[in-house]
């Protein structure tokens, strides 16, 4: 991802001793307006195709080139300073979500490993995925009284409590919350 382009300098004068003087000026001019910032996370390995893009369209918009070799876990920013602070921002940003979404995916599988919700689609109780598993864990531990999930593509309000889940027509399906042991199911006695 390499997005500055080199500039080259051709410079003239009566004697070395000033073209040296207009070298060391240009150099120091440069480097006052360069900036460089290492970004360093384990998961920058695990950023996904659309997460780069993001990465490489910032390069595109700013005046900045930005440095990725995998495997090695950083992406360092090199360019002028005011776009290396806004390009290093958003990277951290787009880093933080992809952690953030790490995390909700291992919670959501150790939460699947000892709970499992599951609803009735005609007499037979289908287990949630992972992430509406965990979101209707989080809601019943947090007390929530009602939370917004998606059943076969169709919109529902799950009452935690009365284990049921509303579509805006008034249909409800009941849902039914277990626990896991050595794989098998074990329903929990309604309160």
């Amino acid at each position: 991802m390499d997005g500055i382009e080199p500039v080259v300098f051709s410079l003239c004068a009566e004697d070395k001793r000033s073209v040296d003087k207009t070298k060391a000026w240009l150099q120091q001019l440069i480097d006052s307006e360069q900036a460089e910032k290492v970004i360093r996370e384990e998961c920058i390995s695990e950023l996904e195709e659309a997460e780069m893009q993001k990465i490489s369209d910032l390069q595109k918009k700013f005046q900045v080139s930005v440095i990725y070799k995998p495997p090695d876990p950083s992406i360092r920013i090199v360019g002028l300073t005011r776009d290396v602070l806004t390009v290093s921002g958003e990277i951290e940003t787009i880093i933080n979500r992809l952690k953030d979404r790490k995390s909700k995916e291992r919670a959501a599988e150790l939460t699947g490993n000892l709970v499992e919700w599951r609803y009735d689609n005609g007499g037979s109780m289908i287990p949630f995925d992972k992430m509406t598993n965990l979101e209707l864990e989080e809601a019943k531990n947090d007390n929530k009284v009602q939370i917004p999930i998606q059943i076969q593509g169709h919109q529902y309000t799950v009452s935690v409590q009365a284990e049921t889940a509303t579509d805006k027509y008034g249909n409800q399906i009941r849902i039914q919350r277990g626990l896991k042991h050595d794989g098998d199911f074990h329903s929990l006695p309604s309160n």
